[in-house]
Order: structure tokens, then C-alpha cells, then sequence
């Protein structure tokens, strides 16, 4: 102990250091002290061994027994010391040895502290030479074999201990590796490889198969895994909104329910179409609004083959799952299109072995599990699609957003357009008739930003108003046949109306009547009655309060605590006089619409169809008869209309028509009732015709911006019906 001693009083001499057992500051070494790196002394060890000499180092690793020391490129081996922690560079004072043919250094005497936490050095690649035993050094990738070894690219193995349990658990047999960086020590078989900390060792994430990620049900038995797979890219998105790429390995499994194609999001890279590029790559598994994708890691896309041929598109047939062919490469040979192209560029289309006769898809008792959405996620141009036309050629992927499969063209689709409209010029009522008529405008807003208003995404610029305006007056004098009270919903407010009322088809014709509600955007429902035969008698919003939560109402201070108001679009109620012979009442309703989920928002529904009910009922009492009207954003067989033909005793019109012919509105493909004319039982008998007009939920978007023609002025058909005078 006698030289420690003396070392430690000639620094203490000249840079006043103090000996610690940790957290000691940095020493300042005398130049006489003569201090060896690990290498210098590695270099020298035939002449040292058996000396007692003074080693400069990092500490490498800690073990049971032995710890390691690496300075210089070199490294050997310490006996353990609850003084050494990794990453702690030391001085220290021994005998040099040799340990099962390993440089060692025995006998310590104190160690000195220099820096308490230094940086681990980099990990210099692994050699498996003598030069590397206790080195830190790098490998990868590589497998660890059944027996435990660590088996490299080369063939060459070697022993792995784990750093700790929770690797331990990792380390299992057949996992894949991506790097492993640790100290080389010589073991009685080979080479031990020890990793200092958990972070050394990079496990890498397990190979799927795109039928393993796919599995056979709707949700992938991997969802939130990180995988690796490999495939051939079918489409490259990248560049477009889709963002991403469809990629499939044909026949990797034999199991028929399993897909083997998925879409691959890729938001941020950039670079060649890699369409026809065999590619692996690791992402993490997601159920995408219940689309299996992977979602792309960053750096992980290799292209390990280019120029491949793509998989053969397999063909629909009548009875196919579309869920075991979700993100493949498929064939539509032929179908109807029972759906227009909508604003996103979709059009939906059945497959024609399964098209109805009228070319309607009916929401109510429709085969809705074969129909297909075409989109436009790629280069392919939207076709502009009306319903029943008949499209052949449609080839792309099978993919699934929106709750709805659909192919993303490739190729160019075949349209054969469906045959022309007929002429929509109705005739005025004759003289002992008079007409009702109900239509949703689909945001007839005017051309200013109001204050205070969520209107900014409806406000129209004065083209895009004169077009609505033109359309909406050719349809009331045309298919509509100028009816004696049209209502109307999501009208902005009354100065546009009037704008409506002055178009030289309507100029004189119409009394406009809008009392301002409370919906967040400032869309209200308004009537038009014709001048010189109907009086308005009186009229009045009518809002009730509800302990119903949100979705919809609207906040009132005039509602009880824990109460909302029950409308956000309260009805209108007008009393009306016709002709001088009878009066009868109106109430013009819009309904909660199912936007945030149908069975969310239906309650509400239901209870503004109480609500009406009872007012129904309260002015049926006094002998008055009764049109409820408006889109009441259910079904003909729902429970919101059934709460008023079976509470209040009204008529619904609907039931006046076969079943597939009742369709105001079409979603997806699927043809529906939205808007009603419900009447009480004397105005059924009255009743010579009822009927929807089809001018505008059949045809595409595009045609809503064309002032060359009246069709698409809205989203939703008009109804019309004509009663015999009493």
C-alpha cells in the first residue's frame, strides 16, 4: 500500500487532488506519473507481465466477477469493484496477468476516480480477432439459433449474455437481432459477446407475412405490432392525397379469407414511382377506420428488386368476401353505377349480376354488402357518373375508407353514360287542385361572411349564387310546377330569399316568409306561398328544452339547469288560409342530422318527433288539419317517423309508393328517404298524386356549378303533392 500512498501525496502536491471512492472531480496528472493506456500496455505485455503498472481507462462493463477497462483501442479485464460503474473513467494500480489467455490486471490497489460519467467509445465493428478480446465492438443484423447462440450473417456464431432479465425475455429462440453492441470476451467454446446495458441490444421487430398482418377476420390479429414484410408495390400513392402505396405478396399463404395486400401510409417520402418494386420495409400495424394498414417507419423502406410484373387482378365474382381481398389487385368486368360521382370524385357501383332492375340501391332491404365505391386515390381522372350507368373495366385496389370498400382505378374505366333525363317541365295544378312542396337547397347561403356565424365554408361567392339561384328558380317552375306552398330548408336568412323570390321565373309570384332560429350556421327553414291564393295567418318558431346531450340543441339561458334547447333548427309553424275555403297548418321541420353517428344522434331525432307529435296533437284538437313536411333526416320505417304517424295519427305519403321507388337522398349507393310529407287523415283522402323528383340526387356533383341545367341544385330531391281543393 506503500506506493498508493506516495502517488497519492505527489498529486495531491501538485494539482491538490483528493483521493475518492466517487464523484471525485477530474484529475490533473503529474507529467513524471507514468500512466499506461490499455493499448500501450496490451502492447507491452510480455515485458510487464508480472508488474505492477498504472492504467488509465473507460469502464466498459460490470459483471459478477469482472469488469472491463478500454483506453487506446484496446481492451482487458478487471476484477469487479463496487467503486466501478459504466461509462467511469479511472485510474488504476495492479499486477498485469493473464486470465484463461485474457489480459487482465489483479490486485488492485485503490482506483482513482477522473470522471465520474464519461461517454461509452464508439463500438468498432466485430473481427472475431485476438486483437478485439475485451472490445467494445458492433454486430448485426444476426438470429440467435434454438441453442442460444448468436448466429451472424457470415455463419459464424458466438455466445450472448443478456444485460438483463427483461432482455432475457426477449432473447428468444429464432428472434432476430439488428444490432448487438458489447464487450468481446473469450469464452471455453469461442467468443462470449456481453452488451453493458439494455440498450445495446436491438431486437428486431418480427417478419410477417401480409396474409399473417391481414389475418382472416375484419381486424388484423397484429394491430398495433411493429412488423417487418416484404412485397411488391401494386400502386404508388405517394405523391397524391392517398399518400402511401398498396403492397402485396401473391399466394402467401393458402387460407382464402386472408388478404395477402395491404396499404402501406407513407406520409413524408418522397421519391421514383416505385410501382412493380419488390420493397421491404417495418411499420406499425393500424386498424385505419377499420382499414388494415401499416403505418410506414422512417428509414425502413428497402427496394430490394424493380421492374417486377404485378400480380394478376383477381375478378369479382357474386359471392366473394371483399374483406379477404382487402388492398389486392381486383377486376370489375361490368357494374351499375346506383350512385353518382360525388364532390371527392367517387362514384358507387354494383356489380351487375347483383343490379336492381331501377338501378337503385335501396338502403331499406338492399344487397349494401356488394356495393363498391370507385375512387380517385391515384392519377386516374374522376368519371363523371350518373346513376344507372354502366361501367366495365374497373381495375385497381381493393381498398376501405369511410366504412365502404373501393377500387382505386389503375386504368381508365369504360362508362356507357346512362340514357338522358326526360323533360322535368311539370304543369301547373289544375283549377280545383293545389300543390305542396318540400326541398332541402343543400346551403343556400348569400355572398357574405357573417359575424358571429360558423358560415365561412358556405358563404358563395355571387357566381356560385346566381348559378344556385337560377337552378332552384328552374326547378320550382319546372318539375315542381310552381307549387302553391313550397317549403324550404337550410336558407341562410331572409334577404336571400328574397333573392330567390325576384328571379324573373318567381319575380311576383311568391310571399317569402323566414323567422331566424339559432343553429350555428344560420341555416333556417323558410316557405314561399303563392300570392292571391294563400293568406299567412300567423307563424312562430316553436323550441322545446331536453335533458339530451350533445349531439345537437343548442345552449339557452331560458331552459332549466342540465337542459339544452331540443332544436338547433326550431320548426316553422304557419297558419295558412287557401283560397279563401279552408286554413290548415304547416310546420317545416329539419331534423338532427346522423352526422356524428346514426345511432348517436337518432335519440335526439326521436325526440324533437315527440315534441312535434304533441304540437300536432294540440292542434288537431281544435279541428285543424295538419302538413308536417321536411327533411327529417330518418327513414320511412325509422322510429322517428313512426313517432308521428303513430302519436300524432298522421299520414305518411311515402307508403303511397312501391318500395323502390322511395328514395330522396342517396349515401354511398344506397338510395334513402331523408325528407317527408306527412298529413292528417283528411288531407290523405284528398291527396290526387305524391311523388319525389328526381332532378338531383342521381347525378353527379359536377353539375351543381353548370348554370346550362337545373339538375344537381342540391343534394336532395323535392317532394311534391297535389290535394283536390275540399
Amino acid at each position: 500500500m506503500k506506493n498508493i500512498y506516495l502517488l497519492c501525496l505527489w498529486l495531491f502536491v501538485l494539482s491538490a487532488c483528493t483521493l475518492q471512492r466517487s464523484n471525485a472531480p477530474t484529475l490533473q496528472r503529474s507529467p513524471s506519473l507514468q500512466i499506461l493506456t490499455v493499448a500501450e500496455l496490451r502492447a507491452a505485455r510480455v515485458t510487464l507481465l508480472e508488474q505492477r503498472v498504472t492504467v488509465q481507462g473507460l469502464v466498459t462493463s460490470t459483471e459478477e466477477a469482472w469488469s472491463t477497462l478500454q483506453s487506446g483501442g484496446a481492451g482487458m479485464l478487471l476484477p469487479r469493484s463496487e467503486e466501478m460503474i459504466i461509462a467511469q473513467e479511472i485510474l488504476v494500480t495492479g499486477r498485469v496477468a493473464e486470465v484463461e489467455g485474457q489480459l487482465a490486471l489483479l490486485e488492485l490497489e485503490e482506483v482513482l476516480i477522473e470522471q465520474a460519467q464519461g461517454v461509452m467509445p464508439e463500438p468498432v465493428p466485430l473481427t472475431l480477432s485476438p486483437e478485439q478480446e475485451s472490445l467494445y465492438v458492433r454486430v448485426g443484423p444476426a438470429t440467435l439459433d434454438a441453442q442460444g447462440m448468436l448466429r451472424l450473417a457470415d455463419g459464424r456464431t458466438l455466445a450472448l449474455r443478456a444485460p438483463d432479465s427483461e432482455v432475457a425475455r426477449r432473447l428468444t429462440p429464432n428472434v432476430r437481432l439488428d444490432a448487438i453492441q458489447g464487450v468481446l470476451r473469450r469464452a471455453p467454446q469461442g467468443w462470449l459477446l456481453v452488451p453493458p446495458l439494455a440498450r445495446d441490444v436491438t431486437v428486431a421487430p418480427p417478419f410477417l407475412t401480409l396474409c399473417e398482418i391481414q389475418g382472416t377476420g375484419e381486424h388484423s390479429p397484429h394491430k398495433g405490432a411493429l412488423v417487418e414484410t416484404v412485397g411488391i408495390v401494386t400502386a404508388d400513392w405517394r405523391a397524391h392525397e392517398a399518400a402511401g402505396f398498396f403492397l402485396q405478396a401473391p399466394g402467401c399463404d393458402e387460407e382464402p379469407r386472408s388478404s395477402d395486400a395491404l396499404f402501406v401510409a407513407a406520409e413524408g417520402t418522397t421519391g421514383d414511382d416505385l410501382t412493380g418494386a419488390q420493397v421491404r420495409l417495418r411499420g406499425r400495424v393500424e386498424e385505419f377506420y377499420r382499414r388494415t394498414q401499416i403505418t410506414l417507419d422512417a428509414g425502413t423502406l428497402l427496394v430490394e428488386a424493380q421492374g417486377l410484373p404485378l400480380p394478376a387482378a383477381v375478378a369479382l365474382a357474386d359471392d366473394i368476401s371483399y374483406e379477404s381481398l382487402e388492398g389486392m389487385l381486383v377486376r370489375l368486368e361490368e357494374g351499375v353505377a346506383v350512385g353518382p360521382t360525388t364532390r371527392y370524385g367517387e362514384f358507387a357501383l354494383l356489380p351487375s349480376a347483383l343490379a336492381p332492375g331501377s338501378s337503385h340501391l335501396m338502403r331499406v332491404g338492399g344487397t349494401l354488402d356488394s356495393l363498391l365505391l370507385i375512387g380517385i386515390g391515384g392519377q386516374i381522372a374522376p368519371a363523371e357518373v350518373a346513376v344507372g350507368a354502366r361501367v366495365s373495366g374497373v381495375q385497381g385496389p381493393l381498398d376501405f375508407t369511410f366504412g365502404a370498400f373501393k377500387i382505386q382505378p389503375t386504368l381508365k374505366p369504360i362508362v356507357e353514360p346512362a340514357p338522358p333525363p326526360l323533360s322535368f317541365d311539370t304543369p301547373p295544378v289544375a283549377p280545383d287542385e293545389w300543390s305542396v312542396a318540400t326541398l332541402n337547397t343543400e346551403n343556400l347561403f348569400d355572398s357574405e361572411d357573417d359575424t358571429g356565424r360558423a358560415d365561412e365554408e358556405s358563404t358563395l361567392s355571387p357566381e356560385a349564387l346566381a348559378i344556385k339561384i337560377e337552378k332552384l328558380a328552374s326547378t320550382i317552375a319546372g318539375p315542381l310546377g310552381f307549387p302553391t306552398v313550397l317549403a324550404l330548408q337550410e336558407v341562410e336568412n331572409i334577404g336571400v330569399l328574397r333573392q330567390l323570390t325576384a328571379h324573373p321565373r318567381l319575380v311576383g309570384r311568391y310571399e317569402p316568409l323566414l323567422l331566424e332560429g339559432n343553429d350555428g350556421r344560420g341555416i333556417d327553414q323558410a316557405l314561399l306561398v303563392e300570392r292571391g291564393r294563400i293568406t299567412l295567418l300567423e307563424s312562430a318558431l316553436a323550441n322545446g328544452c331536453s335533458p339530451l346531450a350533445a349531439p345537437g340543441g343548442s345552449d339557452s339561458s331560458s331552459c332549466p339547469a342540465g337542459e339544452r334547447l331540443l332544436f338547433e333548427r326550431p320548426p316553422l309553424v304557419a297558419h295558412l288560409r287557401l283560397d279563401d275555403r279552408f286554413s290548415f297548418y304547416l310546420i317545416n321541420n329539419h331534423f338532427k342530422s346522423k352526422r356524428g353517428g346514426e345511432q348517436e344522434t337518432q335519440p335526439r331525432r326521436v325526440a324533437q318527433a315527440h315534441y312535434v307529435a304533441a304540437l300536432v296533437t294540440q292542434l288537431r284538437q281544435s279541428g285543424a288539419e295538419v302538413i308536417v313536411l321536411g327533411d327529417l333526416n330518418d327513414g320511412e320505417e325509422s322510429q322517428t317517423v313512426a313517432t308521428l304517424t303513430e302519436g300524432a295519427g298522421l299520414a305518411n305519403l311515402w307508403l303511397t309508393l312501391p318500395a323502390d321507388a322511395r328514395y330522396s337522398y342517396i349515401f354511398m349507393g344506397a338510395s334513402q328517404v331523408l325528407d317527408h310529407i306527412l298529413v292528417t287523415p283528411a288531407l290523405a283522402e284528398q291527396v290526387r298524386t305524391f311523388s319525389p323528383l328526381h332532378v338531383n340526387a342521381d347525378y353527379p356533383h359536377s353539375l351543381h356549378d353548370d348554370p346550362t341545367t337545373l339538375l344537381r341544385s342540391s343534394d336532395h330531391d323535392p317532394l311534391r303533392v297535389v290535394f283536390r281543393l275540399p
